[in-house]
């Protein structure tokens, strides 16, 4: 259970999943939610076959007509949306021109992939801005967004790292459902973290992007736990080739889950050797706790990041040798570069203010 929250009783406050958020699939959001006291009002299943070309098109599509709805259906006053997945602009399209006010989260970051552009077209839809980072409010500025409406609030998402407890990720096998490498044997002793999500915008096919760090991750001969990629393209060709890997006798030393339950999540972070993938969480929440970090290939291209993060490209020695570093150098000291743990308070206390 998340810890020491102070809900904002001056809003009445809509909680709506959409698209893989809404899809058993990828996991168990809302029972996650549940856990931590958070009503889900609606959800929209909108999540298209992730292995059709036209699917990131079509769940977006799908789900901008469901949130117009909700918000006419509502009278809602005000939607807020995050940072750059392609689902969240169309939440950014239907509240703006539905005349909302429309707020966003993280944006005037940079990186790869397609999420780039979706981050600028939320910026350029939404009223309000609520950034991480100095240097984000100051591209906000150069792309002609007025100060007064961007405000420098932190990262919420770093908030659940200060008030999360630490769980006994041995113990608590209950969490676990997934396949490969024994829950015990996982954590008997030092273990990385695998999240890589297929880049989108990349000439490299999805198998092959990830084939390198599977001969890595096989080389390096030490327990990992692999959280499957999102929903975007090209999601399931790397399932594919993780699937056909492990028929080949590869990767025995690999625990799989499709996801974890956020709190269990941020223990297992805490304690790893280190974190390797494409993942922001390793360039985010990872730079407050200190976790080392390699970051492959180019969908966080530009990303501002700590000293954690060091980066590889689609090449499996230079992926083993690079974490085997990373592994050697152990913790960095914590980085506050994508804000200090309060900035649910700060975006609450602005929500009520400007609504």
């Amino acid at each position: 259970m998340i810890q020491n929250l102070v809900p904002n009783t001056s809003i009445e406050t809509h909680v709506v999943l959409i698209a893989s958020a809404a899809s058993k699939k990828y996991g168990k959001l809302e029972q996650y939610l549940f856990t931590d006291g958070v009503k889900v009002n609606w959800k929209i299943e909108s999540q298209l076959d992730a292995a059709l070309k036209s699917g990131m098109v079509s769940t977006t599509a799908l789900s901008m007509i469901g949130i117009s709805d909700y918000i006419l259906n509502n009278q809602i006053d005000g939607t807020l949306v995050i940072a750059d997945r392609h689902e969240t602009i169309a939440g950014a399209i239907a509240s703006s021109y539905l005349n909302c006010k429309t707020f966003h989260l993280l944006g005037g970051e940079t990186s790869g992939n397609i999420d780039n552009k979706v981050r600028y077209a939320n910026t350029f839809l939404s009223d309000y801005h609520f950034v991480a980072t100095k240097e984000s409010k100051s591209r906000l500025e150069l792309c002609g967004i007025a100060p007064e409406l961007i405000f420098q609030t932190g990262c919420p998402s770093l908030d659940f790292l200060q008030s999360s407890n630490m769980l006994d990720i041995v113990q608590i096998t209950e969490y676990f459902g997934g396949v490969g490498l024994s829950v015990q044997k996982l954590f008997q002793g030092r273990y990385v973290v695998v999240l890589q999500h297929a880049e989108t915008t990349s000439d490299l096919d999805a198998r092959l992007q990830v084939r390198s760090t599977i001969d890595a991750i096989d080389k390096l001969s030490i327990p990992a736990l692999w959280i499957w990629p999102n929903s975007d393209t090209g999601s399931d060709e790397i399932i594919r080739e993780i699937a056909s890997a492990r028929e080949s006798g590869k990767l025995k030393n690999v625990h799989f889950e499709r996801n974890l339950d956020p709190e269990l999540f941020i223990s297992i972070l805490k304690n790893s050797s280190c974190i390797i993938g494409n993942s922001s969480v390793a360039i985010r929440e990872c730079s407050l706790l200190g976790v080392p970090a390699v970051n492959i290939g180019g969908r966080q291209n530009n990303r501002e990041r700590a000293p954690n993060v060091i980066d590889s490209d689609y090449n499996f020695e230079e992926i083993y040798e690079t974490v085997s570093m990373q592994i050697k150098n152990g913790f960095y000291k914590p980085s506050k570069i994508y804000g200090d743990g309060h900035s649910g308070q700060r975006i609450s206390n602005l929500l009520s203010s400007l609504l």
